[in-house]
């Protein structure tokens, strides 16, 4: 049977009696919700630390608390936002007394609600939607990573760590870099091989490196114009990173290539189609999406960030001043930036193959064996 373990921080008997009722009610013979129940903050970080949960439900005031200054629930979101990896949904008739820091309109994980703003059925809801993406056995705190990189300490590092006794101070840089590069290896085995990424996994949003990175999506404030930073890593690396002064950068400029729009008359307008016809513009994306369309690259759609077309054709060099005055969207990630960057340089590096007279070589061949 599927266990969902949920830990539900309520001192009050009756709101904990009708969380029970609500998990009954959603269990079956194959799937069962198991609540376990802590009255203070101090018992349910003892809990967090024993057990493992898929989810929390929170109260904030709790065991005759009534303010914010003794909202002890905050101790228990804090406490789980530093070490643990699960939804946490906070339902109380206090949510005044949330400490400010937890109140992310756009975090998934961490759900607010009023007293009887959701039933508890929907407050279960929350957290087995979550739970049904698997994204809980593969970062969850015990889950598929954690799993690997078990394999990577014992199979490997431990087998090579005198390789690591050194005086370098970027040694741990390095074992980052070691370690990353076995997890992948263990995670991209093919028993079981899948034929297509997902979007979300395109891009890195909101972009990881502070300021610049190769493959970043671009907009200008003032208007809805999109660009992405061609330029290699080596250009854009950052020489005083950490530094107080202006960023330094190898390139003295930066190469940036147009995102058009994947609207017909957009197309049109880049000079990317001749008409705003449908056989047209479905061909010329069909091909652009495919990767036979030399001078393009596609983008595809992912919540905000419309899909669009790198146009080769369309390039514009800045300086990092410039750069830096322009919204960074998101990151393209490093596996698809490579592909992009190597259509790019194909484009750009190809040299036509001179013709030949193929009529009078066939004519020939079938002379010489065919006589």
């Amino acid at each position: 049977m599927e266990t969902l373990n949920i830990l539900v921080v309520e001192d009050d008997d009756t709101a904990f009696h009708s969380y029970e009722d609500a998990a009954d009610e959603l269990s079956s013979e194959s799937f069962r919700i198991q609540l376990e129940r802590s009255t203070s903050a101090e018992a349910a970080i003892q809990k967090l630390n024993n057990a493992a949960f898929q989810g929390a439900i929170i109260d904030l005031n709790l065991l005759g608390e009534h303010d914010s200054e003794h909202a002890s629930g905050n101790e228990v979101i804090s406490e789980i936002n530093h070490n643990f990896r699960i939804p946490i949904i906070v339902a109380s008739g206090n949510i005044s007394n949330l400490d400010p820091k937890f109140e992310i309109n756009d975090n998934q994980f961490i759900k607010i609600f009023n007293r009887d703003e959701k039933t508890n059925i929907e407050i279960f809801e929350e957290i087995i939607k979550i739970y049904k993406t698997g994204i809980l056995s593969i970062i969850g705190g015990m889950g598929l990573i954690e799993k690997k990189l078990n394999e990577v300490f014992w199979d490997h590092l431990s087998k090579d760590i005198d390789a690591w006794f050194t005086t370098d101070k970027n040694v741990e840089r390095s074992l980052l870099r070691y370690t990353l590069n076995h997890l992948s290896a263990y995670l991209d085995e093919n028993d079981d091989p899948i034929d297509s990424y997902r979007e979300a996994e395109f891009y890195l949003k909101p972009p990881i490196k502070n300021i610049i990175a190769s493959g970043d999506i671009l907009r200008k404030p003032e208007s809805k114009e999109r660009f992405i930073l061609l330029s290699p890593a080596c250009d854009v690396a950052i020489r005083n990173a950490g530094a107080d002064e202006k960023p330094i950068i190898n390139a003295k400029s930066l190469v940036l290539g147009k995102i058009s729009d994947s609207a017909p008359h957009s197309l049109v307008n880049n000079e990317l189609t001749k008409n705003v016809g449908k056989s047209s513009a479905v061909s010329f994306v069909t091909k652009v999406v495919r990767g036979t369309e030399l001078k393009c690259a596609f983008l595809p759609e992912y919540k905000e960030l419309e899909e669009g077309i790198i146009d080769f054709q369309n390039l514009m060099t800045i300086s990092l001043t410039e750069y830096m005055k322009l919204e960074r969207l998101a990151t393209v990630s490093e596996s698809f930036f490579k592909d992009i960057q190597s259509r790019f340089s194909s484009y750009y590096a190809r040299q036509g193959t001179p013709d030949l007279n193929k009529k009078n070589i066939i004519d020939s061949y079938k002379t010489q064996h065919f006589p």
